[in-house]
C-alpha cells in the first residue's frame, strides 16, 4: 500500500492516475487508502487525475459521489466533504459495531 500511495506524489500526472487506479484495484477501505486519495480527489488541478481520485473514491469507500462535467471547484471540494464525512460515520459505526 505504501508504494502505491506514493504514486500519487509523482509529478506526472499518468503515474498519479496509475496510483488512484491501483489502489482502487486493491479495494481496500481504509484511512491508509482512502485519506491520500481522497487529497488527490481534493487538490488536483489535472481533471483526468482528480476524476481517477473520485472513481476510487468511489470503489474503495462506497456511496455515491457523482461530480457533473465543468462544475466548480467548490462544488467538487463539498461534493467531497459530504462523501467524506458519511464515509467517516460508516467506518466510526462500523468500529463500534466491532467492539473496537
Amino acid at each position: 500500500m505504501p508504494l502505491l500511495v506514493e504514486f500519487l506524489k509523482d509529478k506526472d500526472p499518468e503515474m498519479r492516475i496509475t496510483g488512484c487506479d491501483a489502489l482502487r484495484f486493491t479495494g481496500v477501505d481504509s484511512e491508509e487508502a482512502i485519506v491520500p486519495v481522497l487529497a488527490v480527489a481534493n487538490g488536483e488541478t489535472d481533471e483526468r487525475v482528480w476524476r481517477a481520485a473520485v472513481f476510487a473514491l468511489r470503489r474503495l469507500g462506497g456511496g455515491f459521489l457523482n461530480i457533473a462535467q465543468g462544475g466548480e471547484d467548490a462544488e467538487r471540494k463539498q461534493k467531497l466533504q459530504t462523501w467524506e464525512n458519511i464515509w467517516r460515520r460508516k467506518k466510526k459505526a462500523a468500529t463500534k459495531e466491532k467492539g473496537e
